[in-house]
């Protein structure tokens, strides 16, 4: 995929992006032969991808929503009048998560950066953190530079443990596949991941999934 494919796809009608989700939420679960879900927080993006897929592709496909025990409660009993809900939960609480690793701030990007910085023991990795590679890819941003120095550590590893990790155990228990609702514009990262995979992604030793980005 490239750049440009994706600016041309961003510009369609919302009926064409539409007819183009439900193709590709189509081509995802025959390829999992049918066992998928879809990844439900109750907020704008996933809640649009539940009702296409339930209305175009498939009226019984499972919702799962993560109670990560951050979630405000009206989302949490707005998100329990879904139909055919199932509800996960994280191992440890996120109190556990931050005085081990520390906060999630700036971006999942920037803390993950950040707290290499703090830690690793390679000169090349702080160097990259610091500095950028060849590209200019992997620097810490210079306005939040002054964080390594900050008297607490800071890390993205709170998605990891409540979000990541709960649907991976979901996914080992059940066989299900998840179909997850994210925007490409949304991050650097995600505009990276969609450039590398497009909307569907099938790598070998990894959980597949299928994301609907426009």
């Amino acid at each position: 995929m490239t750049y440009e494919e994706l600016k041309y796809r961003q510009g369609w009608t919302l009926e064409q992006k539409i007819d183009h989700s439900v193709g590709v939420v189509s081509t995802f679960l025959a390829r999992v032969n049918g066992k998928g879900y879809i990844s439900y927080s109750g907020g704008k993006d996933s809640g649009i991808m539940l009702d296409i897929i339930r209305r175009f592709v498939d009226k019984n496909i499972p919702a799962v929503f993560c109670n990560t025990g951050n979630e405000y409660p009206e989302v949490v009993r707005f998100v329990r009048q879904t139909e055919n809900l199932v509800t996960i939960r994280p191992k440890i609480h996120i109190q556990q998560i931050i005085e081990k690793y520390g906060f999630p701030l700036v971006s999942k990007e920037q803390s993950r950066y950040i707290y290499q910085a703090k830690h690793t023991k390679s000169e090349k990795l702080l160097n990259i953190r610091l500095h950028g590679s060849r590209n200019g890819i992997g620097k810490i941003s210079e306005r939040w530079k002054f964080l390594i120095e900050a008297p607490f550590n800071i890390s993205e590893k709170c998605c990891d443990f409540l979000k990541k990790k709960p649907f991976e155990q979901f996914h080992r228990e059940t066989g299900l596949y998840p179909i997850i609702g994210t925007m490409a514009g949304e991050s650097r990262l995600r505009l990276q991941k969609w450039l590398k995979h497009g909307c569907n992604s099938f790598e070998s030793n990894t959980i597949c999934f299928a994301t609907n980005i426009r």
